[in-house]
């Protein structure tokens, strides 16, 4: 009889629930609940990676890098040129992000107050452009160079000073 006693005892023990037992339901909220947490964690991570300030400039942003001892900065010109020029009877259209680089923040501050009227001038010159030369890489740089003068000239007629390096262009479809 005591066999059997000891063997109820036992029983009895092993159906009672601990206090540190968790049960099924418990398990699934808490793997569910570290699961959000590593989520949230990773996507915190991935935001500082892009927003904090790294080697490469980030886009839509003035970004600042070293090259060669001196600073350059870079200004987005926001939104795109989008323009229509005739290609023989035929229309066609441009889009172009443009991004202006300078050494000097005073510079890359007066193209921002002036963005208005340099915007129209860049605007013009698009629409000056032959087709066929601007889908040649030289075409390309000419219309770079261009652009570089044409920044440097409006800067020095309306703030008194031109320091723009040059005027990249970041983005360049044609249709």
């Amino acid at each position: 009889m005591e066999m059997a006693e000891e063997e109820q005892e036992a029983t009895t023990e092993e159906e009672k629930p601990s206090k540190f037992q968790l049960s099924a339901g418990m398990k699934k909220m808490l793997m569910i609940a570290g699961g959000v947490l590593v989520l949230v964690g990773g996507s915190v991570g991935v935001t500082l990676f892009f927003l904090l300030p790294g080697d490469e400039p980030a886009a839509g942003e003035d970004d600042v890098i070293e090259q060669a001892g001196q600073t350059a900065i870079y200004h987005n010109m926001r939104p795109s040129f989008v323009v229509t020029f005739m290609a023989g009877k035929n229309p066609r259209y441009l889009q172009a992000d443009l991004t202006v680089v300078s050494r000097e923040q005073k510079t890359i501050a007066a193209v921002i107050t002036h963005a208005p009227l340099i915007r129209s001038r860049i605007v013009s010159l698009f629409t000056d452009q032959n087709y066929l030369t601007l889908q040649t890489d030289q075409g390309k740089l000419g219309l770079q160079n261009s652009l570089t003068e044409l920044v440097n000239t409006t800067l020095t007629e309306e703030a008194g000073m031109a320091g723009v390096e040059s005027v990249l262009l970041t983005n360049f479809v044609m249709q």
